[in-house]
């Protein structure tokens, strides 16, 4: 199955990567990816 050309994913990251402590407390960052296909 291929993937639709205008796919979206939603992604998280750290905003300090040095970050510790309670998994539930860290600063997280979220962010979306949009795949577009310019082959239409």
């Amino acid at each position: 199955m291929s993937p639709k050309p205008d796919a979206r994913h939603n992604i998280a990251g750290l905003k300090d990567p040095n970050a510790g402590g309670d998994y539930n407390n860290l600063p997280w960052r979220l962010g979306l990816l949009t795949r577009t296909d310019s082959t239409r």
